[in-house]
């Protein structure tokens, strides 16, 4: 059977199951929502999910028991989402769509099925139903614990949905390399703050947070795991921004931290030159087009003095006025028009 249909063609309007194909529309309204709430999902798992492994285990609440509630019902959705992948045609190297069942669940398993079956194990669900004080069982525990990161892997299906929408939408590419490198150095700092915790609470031979920065927790503040969470994000931000931490006690510095450390004057150099580079890409591209604007503005200007417009009657829509008239509406139309062009 052919795997490529060069009949198929999915448009806006169109149903969202398609009878002929058997397959889905995927230019329905309904699965473009649908792909935007689970890149939402996606977002929230990545920024949760490493603070609620490093910084909420062990920590009881309502709260806690909320998130985990939110943990299973996010899991749902990704396994719909897994389900919808199967049933989703998409557009072949020569632009024909994809519509054999078997060729979707080939190209599936082929490419992210292990990732995204991988992220949806519940491993919180797991490690809530061990309870044994064996030590074997506690690293067990602690393992699963971890693997509950896992599900950051999910990351790899969101890029997957911002590729497929990239050419439907109308982008500012200067705007979006800005806010990409300013969400690249947030979510680092989340991520190196979470890892921080992670070693201090499951490293056997480190410290703990709070002896690690022992400047946490001033004494007239009263302690909170936002607050940790909140010093250990600036310790990270320090990281890569100047490529020093600060602020720790270098006598408690276990193997695992200096490692760690290690790495992180090597990430610090690299987002340092990634995010300066960047930057200066996008001004670079800017001075392009300002030269490029006004260099053809002054050609614009020495034409009209060249033909002495400023001194003559010029025709305007079948109205004759002023040069210097004429000169200032070319120029206001000039500015308008090119000055906008992206």
């Amino acid at each position: 059977a052919n795997t490529m249909s060069a009949n198929a063609v999915f448009g806006d309007s169109d149903p969202l199951w398609n009878t002929r194909w058997g397959v889905l529309n995927p230019r329905h309204l309904w699965l473009q929502v649908w792909d935007l709430s689970t890149l939402c999902l996606l977002i929230f798992t990545c920024i949760a999910t490493p603070y609620e492994v490093a910084f909420l285990d062990g920590v009881r609440g309502t709260n806690v028991e909320v998130a985990f509630y939110i943990n299973q019902l996010i899991n749902v959705i990704f396994v719909i989402d897994m389900v919808l992948v199967f049933l989703m045609p998409f557009e072949g190297p020569d632009g024909c769509w994809v519509t054999s069942r078997p060729a979707l669940a080939k190209s599936y398993f082929c490419r992210m099925f292990v990732v995204d079956a991988i992220s949806v194990v519940p491993f919180d669900v797991i490690a809530a139903t061990q309870r044994s004080s064996d030590i074997g069982d506690l690293k067990v525990l602690r393992m699963l614990k971890l693997l509950r990161l896992l599900k950051m892997l999910r990351i790899f299906r969101g890029l997957r949905i911002m590729k497929r929408y990239e050419t439907d939408c109308i982008v500012d590419y200067q705007a979006l390399n800005i806010s990409m490198l300013m969400v690249c150095l947030l979510m680092s700092a989340h991520w190196i703050a979470c890892l921080l915790a992670l070693i201090c609470r499951y490293d056997l031979r480190s410290p703990s947070l709070a002896d690690f920065l022992p400047d946490m927790f001033p004494p007239e503040e009263k302690q909170s795991t936002i607050k940790s969470y909140f010093y250990c994000f600036n310790w990270g931000l320090s990281w890569i921004t100047t490529g020093e931490g600060g602020g720790h006690d270098e006598s408690l510095i276990s193997t695992t931290i200096r490692f760690y450390i290690s790495m992180l004057l090597i990430l610090g150099a690299i987002a340092n030159a990634a995010i300066i580079g960047g930057v200066m890409t996008v001004v670079d591209e800017m001075n392009v087009r300002s030269r490029e604007f006004y260099g053809n503005l002054n050609t614009l200007n020495a034409y009209l003095r060249n033909e002495n417009v400023p001194n003559r009657m010029m025709s305007w829509r079948s109205e004759m006025i002023p040069g210097k008239e004429f000169c200032r509406r070319l120029r206001t139309f000039y500015l308008f028009k090119y000055s906008n062009v992206q």
